[in-house]
Formats: structure tokens, C-alpha cells, sequence
């Protein structure tokens, strides 16, 4: 669910009560579970120049503040895309900015998850949702318009991939300050 480095982005941020709307994409206020309930902490649509590639909402706790969003606590983040992607693209991608995020001998002992990562990535098109759920204790469950995909077990795992978008040398600045709410 990552993208190439260097991309230009575009953003809309809504509070945490509201819905928000991106080039007709929704992000619901709230993502709930019968155990879990998430808030929309903020959305933004990443530009290739002109070209819209995607757009991603981040949910975290109601009592979350978004400074610990890397914290062992529940987290989702949704990618819906406007172009074709093709899997290989999407993989290698993820596996740059997730070799970018952590120190490398922490990589190393990763690896094995960031391929099973990897191997739940399709050819995206116009309109595909990707979601990522970190659950403490459960995993990161990953799904493809809704379906589930698998589950990555491993607070380091989630760690390692949330801070592809919200870490300190995330995708791009600009979008981690928008999927912040900042």
C-alpha cells in the first residue's frame, strides 16, 4: 500500500466527527467492530503531478492522541486507489519504504512477514480499497474491498508499516501530516 517517493500531494482533512469526501471517495467517521470502534484522524489525496494515484484516511482510538500512533494501540489505515497498480509495483514499494522505517538487522527479522505482506497485494484498479487493521495481540489484518486477506501477527510488524506513512521518514511529509489531522 505504499507509493513511489517523491509524489506530489493534495489533501482535505475533516475533524474527527465528520465524514470526509475526497474526489468521491468516503471515509466513514468511524470505523466499528463490536469491539472496537476507531475515529477518522484525518485523509488526503496523493497527486502524481496532476495524476490522482490515491486517496488514504487513518483511523486510531478516540482517546488516541496522534502522536502515539505508532504505540501498541488499535489502527487502520485505508487506501483507495484511482489508478492501476500492478502487484509487483505495490511489493516493491512497501519493501523500500518499510527498509527506510526501521534499522536493518530489525528488517532482516521481518522479512518473512513483509513477503507475506507482499503476497496479498493484487493489480489494483480504479475504485480497489486496501485496509490495514492493527489489533494488539491479534495482528494486522490486511483486506481488498472488504475481504479479508490475511492476518501479519506482531506489534513490530505494525510498527514497521504504519511507520511507512506515519513514521519518521514516511512516503511523503505532507500526507503523514494530513492522515494526522495535523
Amino acid at each position: 500500500m505504499a507509493v513511489a517517493c517523491g509524489l506530489a500531494i493534495g489533501a482535505v482533512v475533516h475533524s474527527s466527527s465528520e465524514a470526509a469526501s475526497i474526489d468521491g471517495v468516503e471515509f466513514s467517521p468511524f470505523y466499528q467492530t463490536k469491539t472496537l470502534t476507531l475515529r477518522l484522524t484525518g485523509a488526503a489525496l496523493k497527486k502524481y503531478f496532476s495524476i490522482k494515484v490515491f486517496a488514504a484516511g487513518l483511523y486510531l482510538g478516540e482517546e488516541v492522541p496522534s502522536k502515539q500512533v505508532l504505540a501498541d494501540v488499535p489502527k487502520r489505515l485505508e487506501v483507495v486507489y484511482f489508478q492501476n497498480i500492478p502487484q509487483v509495483e505495490l511489493a516493491r514499494t512497501t519493501r523500500k519504504a518499510m527498509a527506510a522505517n526501521i534499522p536493518p538487522r530489525e528488517f532482516q527479522s521481518l522479512e518473512k512477514r513483509i513477503d507475506q505482506l507482499n503476497s496479498y497485494y493484487v493489480d489494483v484498479k480504479p475504485g480497489d480499497r486496501y485496509t490495514a487493521t492493527y489489533i494488539p495481540r491479534l495482528g494486522t489484518k490486511i483486506a481488498l474491498n472488504g475481504q479479508l486477506q490475511g492476518v501479519i501477527r506482531g506489534a513490530d510488524f505494525a510498527v514497521a508499516f504504519f511507520a511507512t506513512w506515519v513514521g519518521d521518514r514516511p512516503v511523503d511529509e505532507t500526507l503523514k501530516a494530513e492522515l494526522l489531522g495535523e
